[in-house]
């Protein structure tokens, strides 16, 4: 539970980070941070995963990885290809502000959360419901950038969270909320 705690934190930390650049410095910074931050992180993974070792790549994953992780980074490469996706599809600062919300404030609640309760989600028995109520709570900050817009996209993605994917959820919600908001 201390892992997941850290990882959630790191989760929401970034989440934050990434709205406090696109409000201060605009779509195309977060757009270029991004890419190169995975830039820097797809080349310490390829040589972590060649066998050369690297010392800030063991730590990160020690203290932030999960155990059934695909490789080293995995959820770190899905979070930015998230943020790359909705600050490259979504033209309207306010619409990529409130998608980094639901992405960091609900999906970091959810786990958090959802990890102390007792419903299970019929269609998922790995999530809650509870967890499901707080992602539904903490994506609803979103309201400060766009409004009551924010309801039917925060709905929508706490569906798709709740949903056992293939892919990692720091991809689909930032999907699910570009979609929605293309609809709105």
């Amino acid at each position: 539970m201390m892992r997941e705690l850290k990882r959630q934190s790191f989760h929401l930390l970034l989440g934050i980070f990434a709205l406090c650049v696109l409000v201060f410095f605009g779509r195309g910074a977060l757009m270029a941070g991004t890419f190169f931050a995975m830039l820097i992180g797809f080349i310490l993974v390829n040589r972590a995963l060649l066998k050369n070792r690297i010392r800030i790549m063991e730590w990160f994953v020690k203290e932030f990885e999960r155990k059934d992780a695909r490789f080293p980074g995995w959820g770190s490469a899905c979070y930015g290809l998230g943020i790359l996706f909705l600050s490259g599809f979504l033209h309207d600062p306010a619409e990529i502000a409130a998608a980094l919300v639901v992405l960091a404030l609900g999906d970091g609640f959810s786990t958090l959360i959802g990890k102390m309760g007792n419903y299970r989600i019929p269609w998922n028995r790995s999530k809650t419901v509870e967890g499901a109520a707080a992602f539904f709570i903490g994506a609803l900050f979103g309201y400060y950038f766009v409004g009551w817009a924010i309801l039917p996209v925060a709905f929508v993605a706490m569906l798709v969270e709740s949903i056992d994917w293939p892919l990692d959820d720091n991809l689909m919600v930032p999907v699910a909320c570009t979609i929605m908001f293309w609809v709105l």
